[in-house]
């Protein structure tokens, strides 16, 4: 007895993720060349194995670096000292703060915080407030040693600061110092490196 045409049973796997990897998706969509999984490894038909694509690793060195909220004011002060004795605004930060320190240490200056009292606040001063908070501006300073970065952290503790507040003090009473000629800003010069395009790093931070 002739069967009837399409009466044929379909060899066919009720789990789509192996009709998936058979090659054998109802509709079209699946269809290609098969591949299996030997060992772990995805193979092709000709039993090959599937290369699969690789993310790629950022491997450019990043040096320590510190990063804090301060007024545009202050970092631009660090910017003119950098710009007036040819030295890069990093190289610059790390000088005024490792002369805060030791403007602290000798007690040339000190650190006194004030309270104030929340309450007293009205809306008028809170505006003005606003208004002088909106000058400030994430700047980051590479070349920072980790550990002047950790002696930052610690004397902010001892005070009870905010180490944004002691990084622009520091900043500056250094740049105060400079001015007054109580002290000479003198960074090892390094090594110039060659490039073809120097305005790139005229406004690096």
């Amino acid at each position: 007895m002739a069967k009837k045409p399409g009466s044929e049973k379909k060899d066919f796997n009720l789990n789509p993720a192996a009709n998936q990897i058979a090659g054998h998706v109802e509709g079209g969509k699946g269809d290609g060349p098969r591949r299996s999984i030997v060992g772990g490894d995805e193979m092709s038909a000709r039993g090959l194995p599937v290369q699969k694509k690789q993310q790629r690793k950022d491997t450019r060195k990043m040096g320590p670096e510190l990063t804090v909220r301060i007024p545009n004011s202050v970092h631009q002060m660090v910017k003119e000292k950098a710009a007036k004795n040819n030295l890069t605004v990093g190289d610059t930060a790390r000088f005024l703060l490792e002369t805060g320190i030791d403007l602290l240490n000798s007690g040339k200056i000190v650190i006194q915080p004030s309270f104030r009292d929340p309450g007293r606040a009205t809306k008028k001063k809170t505006r003005r407030a606003s208004t002088r908070n909106s000058s400030l501006s994430y700047h980051t300073y590479r070349d920072i040693p980790n550990e002047l970065n950790s002696k930052l952290t610690q004397i902010a503790k001892k005070y009870s600061l905010p180490k944004l507040e002691i990084v622009r003090y520091f900043f500056e009473q250094s740049c105060e110092a400079i001015d007054n000629g109580s002290i000479a800003l003198e960074v090892e010069s390094r090594k110039p490196t060659p490039t073809l395009y120097p305005d790139r790093f005229a406004d690096a931070e």
